[in-house]
């Protein structure tokens, strides 16, 4: 017998060469890794990837299934994304909250599409990346939730941007709204 979620998620990476000169095509580099249908398959998940000892420029990606995590998905453009930088010691723990919350049951105060973890060299970036902008008067209860659901009980600094925004400047992390959690 299986559990099923609320919806299918697909989960997909991409590792940039950070040694290559050229223009880095972000679309073809989208790699599929499995469809989430079941909590036994999130648990399968969880259990068989390494967190702690990805390398490089690498993005997992887990969305809903048939959004795909760019910025122009006609599910994303009207959206953002809320940006957590941190150090890798927490980071799987806090992503993994994350993404259970995410398949779980929405959340209450955004219409979340997916979550992305993105490995630095000298930091992780986790994003939650929204269907809809989120009007100035909402922020600090959606930051609330994020930070519920994170269970952390330190100062969280979380940035915001539209994904027009980042259309407009090619990046997800540039020119972002800082935003703090008490």
């Amino acid at each position: 017998m299986t559990h099923p979620l609320f919806v299918p998620f697909t989960v997909k990476t991409i590792t940039r060469n950070t040694t290559k000169k050229e223009p880095f095509d972000f679309c073809n580099s989208l790699k599929k890794l499995c469809t989430l249908k079941s909590v036994e398959n999130l648990l399968y998940f969880l259990n068989h990837v390494n967190f702690d000892h990805i390398e490089g420029i690498t993005d997992i990606s887990i969305f809903k299934d048939g959004i795909e995590p760019l910025w122009e998905d006609k599910s994303n453009i009207k959206g953002g994304k809320w940006i957590i930088k941190l150090r890798r010691e927490v980071s799987t723990r806090l992503f993994q909250k994350l993404l259970i919350r995410m398949v779980r049951q929405p959340f209450d105060k955004i219409d979340v599409n997916g979550i992305v973890i993105s490995f630095r060299m000298k930091n992780v970036i986790l994003a939650v990346w929204t269907k809809d902008s989120t009007g100035k008067d909402s922020f600090k209860d959606v930051l609330m939730e994020i930070k519920k659901v994170l269970d952390v009980k330190f100062f969280l600094s979380v940035e915001y941007k539209d994904n027009d925004e980042s259309l407009k400047d090619n990046s997800s992390f540039r020119n972002t709204k800082n935003l703090y959690v008490q």
